[in-house]
């Protein structure tokens, strides 16, 4: 009766620690350079139709709502491991608040990508967008 009573407890001590252990989509680590790089489907094509179909309504909606000029813009997502946008952040920008939530909205729902890997091992990557020569005016 012990040795059952002893077993039972090791099973539901076990039994609710992977209830409690890292979620895989967490990113505890996040890897600038990595063996292979994220990728969007269709590869390039495919990322400059995605700014030009969801992004450019945005930012020019922003330029008439908020005013201003915006030529240049420096995005930096997150794309964890299982190839999902998790962060989406815009590094020297003179973006509204308003704008840069917009903006992280389309971004995080974005879907196609492929996540980076370092020694055969999906991993939490950062991903810059630069995107440039672009001017919006109203």
């Amino acid at each position: 009766m012990k040795r059952t009573l002893k077993l039972l407890t090791l099973i539901a001590l076990l039994s609710s620690s992977l209830t409690f252990g890292q979620d895989k989509n967490q990113c505890d680590t996040i890897y600038t350079l990595v063996d292979k790089m994220p990728s969007y489907d269709k590869d390039i094509a495919g990322l400059a139709g995605y700014v030009t179909k969801e992004m450019i309504p945005v930012i020019t909606d922003c330029v008439k709502r908020d005013g201003g000029l915006i030529s240049r813009l420096d995005v930096v997502l997150t794309i964890d491991s299982n190839g999902r946008v998790t962060d989406a952040s815009f590094q020297k920008s003179n973006l509204t608040d308003q704008c840069k939530s917009d903006l992280k909205h389309k971004l995080l729902a974005m879907k196609g990508w492929t996540p980076g890997q370092l020694e055969r091992e999906n991993v939490c990557t950062y991903f810059y967008l630069p995107i440039s020569c672009f001017k919006w005016s109203y």
